[in-house]
């Protein structure tokens, strides 16, 4: 597994590309995204699970860091 010096830690890559699931609760995805709004951004992080291809979790803050992704995830659980 390859770091890029500038991050922290590295994560494995535990889906290696396969992105289908034959049960559900077995993988999630998450992704964030910025949202504009008159007051300023918003970022939005949702957790999919790939066999149902629906959102499953997902969490909203006006700063993107590890503790939104965090929330997201504890939603699922």
């Amino acid at each position: 597994m390859r770091c890029p010096s500038h991050r922290g830690r590295c994560v494995a890559n535990h889906l290696a590309r396969d992105f289908n699931a034959s049960e559900p609760e077995t993988k999630w995805i998450t992704d964030i995204i910025e949202i504009a709004t008159l007051e300023g951004k918003l970022y939005l992080c949702a957790v999919v699970d790939l066999y149902s291809k629906l959102g499953v979790g997902w969490s909203m803050h006006h700063r993107q860091d590890r503790h939104m992704v965090l929330r997201a995830v504890q939603m699922v659980l």
